[in-house]
């Protein structure tokens, strides 16, 4: 502890020191003090605070989770379990708060505003993927030829014309794309013919 003439340590636990110290101690009007008193019980809550603070990994996935007390509610997301049921699709979630964010889906809540065009959404993920259209924010880049995405979606559409992929296939007369977007124009001018 540093040697600060206005901290005062209490040994053992602290208990009437509070009092004490008001008894003989008077203010003074041109003096600002904060007297903060250290007991071996204030010490241990500051402890596990720090322990809190430091986070807990999940060993079944590795994410990291800021707040230890977080891990038993993350462990629902590995199990089979759904207990929140939306009332009016009977849909379940396994997390409450997937829940609420669901139901916006039935209410056309859209809480999340874009700063910059007024665009309104569900949820704040998807604020902070439009977002990046404004800001030009490429955090996305590919290994192959260096081109930048605004959004991991975009890039891995684009990998696969590196890769020659074409996972989409048109029912009709059965021509590979690479991305489903170019698929729905291509399935169009086979309804545009009949």
């Amino acid at each position: 502890m540093e040697n600060n003439p206005f901290t005062i340590v209490v040994e053992g636990d602290g208990k009437g020191c509070k009092e004490a110290l008001q008894e003989t101690m008077k203010p003074s009007p041109n003096i600002d003090c904060t007297l903060t008193v250290y007991t071996n019980q204030s010490q241990n809550n500051n402890d596990e605070k720090i322990r809190q603070s430091q986070g807990v990994i999940c060993k079944l996935c590795g994410v990291h989770l800021k707040i230890k007390s977080s891990l038993k509610r993350h462990m629902l997301i590995h199990t089979d379990a759904r207990h929140f049921e939306c009332s009016v699709c009977k849909k379940a979630f396994k997390l409450l708060s997937h829940l609420n964010v669901h139901m916006r889906t039935h209410t056309g809540e859209k809480p999340f505003l874009c700063k910059y065009c007024g665009a309104s959404f569900a949820q704040q993920s998807v604020l902070t993927k439009h977002t990046r259209s404004h800001t030009g924010d490429s955090c996305f880049q590919c290994e192959l030829c260096g081109m930048s995405f605004t959004r991991n979606d975009s890039l891995l559409k684009h990998r696969r014309t590196h890769l020659r992929q074409k996972p989409f296939s048109c029912t009709t007369c059965k021509k590979m794309f690479s991305r489903a977007d170019n698929l729905a124009i291509h399935t169009k001018k086979h309804l545009n013919k009949t």
